[in-house]
């Protein structure tokens, strides 16, 4: 039995509503300058700071590690593919990194990530379901 399943574990959920840029937006696909590095740069810091706001907002405790859900909704129908908000996923856990909440992204930290299927919400936003054991007072 893994210790992962032993463990109580808590769940908190983020939700930044802006559309996520994606894979294909950050390889110049998206539009004018699109995958420009300083367009892509302004993002993720934006990003990265939005959900280090977010994780502080909920008073999110130090976690010893996370299994992360990611959901992405859709303002329309133009559904893409789940793993096309990678880039905004990423900056968004730098973010919660930046929080506090985990020590790093890496797989010691992170355990699991899963990003469902893209719904259209009529919202645009990125939503991480972060669940995991608080770390044990010392």
């Amino acid at each position: 039995m893994s210790t992962a399943t032993t463990q109580a574990t808590s769940t908190w959920t983020l939700s930044y509503q802006q559309r996520p840029w994606t894979l294909n937006s950050e390889r110049g696909r998206g539009g004018k300058d699109s995958g420009h590095w300083a367009v892509r740069s302004r993002l993720k810091a934006e990003w990265r700071h939005a959900f280090k706001i977010l994780a502080r907002e909920q008073c999110i405790p130090p976690l010893q590690w996370v299994q992360v859900t990611v959901l992405h909704h859709c303002r329309d129908r133009r559904l893409p593919d789940p793993v096309a908000c990678f880039p905004a996923y990423k900056a968004a856990l730098d973010g919660v990194v930046d929080a506090r909440v985990i020590r790093d992204d890496g797989p010691a930290y992170v355990h699991s990530v899963t990003f469902e299927a893209p719904v259209t919400t009529g919202v645009a936003e990125l939503v991480l379901v972060l669940e995991g054991p608080a770390v044990a007072p010392s």
